[in-house]
């Protein structure tokens, strides 16, 4: 009898649970703010709808802030840029998650792209050349300062609100370099082949950009499980692509914590470039 009380408990715990979600409004950068907004709701309900967990949202314009709330265990799970979780977060405190992707093997690795007439040696040899990036996603100028700076000294940062946009601005000659993802650039080729024509990717990083999604490392392991598992299924049913189809992904992936590694070795080089240069 008393493992049947035990059972029915455990049960109306993780049925009646609220999970507390905090998402990074510029993670997703590509998506209006009030259609963001309308569209994680949607998502996540989906996820959790197969669960009968009731979530409450809560949507950050400062990663500090959200940050804060996850070191202090007020997030369940948190949706941000890679390089914030870095800078913002007790990575101690993170457990896998998941993220978006697609099937096709376009990735997130940022890139360097010239001219298909150009080269690095080139780039160099320029009196002030300008490198185009989208503005919002602060990994790409630290990836630029790093990769660059021990080839050009000095360089002019143009910044643009999509990350296709940087891509046009060296298209048009409006800048030297550009510094985007291999999934961004395939993209652009596909929409228009004489970008890939005219340009070329010239260095390819180990680093992704993008959003990444984690748990706190205190959530129940049950329900992460339960949660990831649908996540990963959810391109398997025509509602689930059309959901995805909102954040320009067809698919959801794992995403892990160790996934971060290579972001934290790329800041850590930066943080000492800087302060040798001062």
């Amino acid at each position: 009898m008393i493992r049947y009380i035990v059972v029915f408990l455990l049960s109306f715990t993780l049925y009646a649970s609220d999970i507390k979600i905090g998402y990074s409004v510029e993670s997703m950068s590509d998506i209006n703010k009030k259609d963001l907004k309308i569209s994680m709701v949607l998502w996540i309900q989906e996820i959790i709808s197969q669960t009968q967990y009731t979530a409450t949202y809560i949507d950050y314009d400062n990663s500090v802030s959200m940050g804060k709330d996850f070191n202090s265990g007020d997030l369940d799970l948190v949706i941000d840029f890679g390089i914030n979780f870095i800078k913002n977060y007790e990575t101690d405190k993170l457990i896998d998650g998941f993220r978006g992707g697609m099937k096709n093997g376009h990735q997130e690795n940022i890139i360097i792209v010239l001219n298909e007439s150009s080269s690095l040696e080139n780039f160099v040899k320029l009196k002030k050349p300008i490198v185009a990036l989208q503005g919002i996603e602060e990994i790409f100028k630290i990836y630029a300062t790093v990769d660059l700076i021990n080839k050009k000294k000095s360089f002019t940062f143009l910044e643009t609100k999509k990350r296709r946009g940087a891509l046009l601005k060296l298209f048009f000659n409006k800048a030297d370099a550009a510094i985007v993802t291999e999934k961004t650039f395939n993209f652009a080729k596909e929409l228009n082949p004489q970008i890939g024509k005219k340009l070329k990717v010239v260095s390819v990083s180990n680093v992704k950009a993008g959003a990444y999604g984690y748990f706190h490392k205190s959530f129940d392991a049950y329900k992460r499980e339960a949660m990831i598992n649908i996540a990963l299924n959810l391109d398997k049913s025509v509602r689930g692509q059309q959901l995805l189809s909102l954040f320009k992904i067809d698919v959801v992936k794992k995403s892990r914590v160790i996934e971060l590694t290579n972001i934290k070795k790329l800041y850590e080089e930066y943080i000492k470039l800087k302060k040798g240069r001062k």
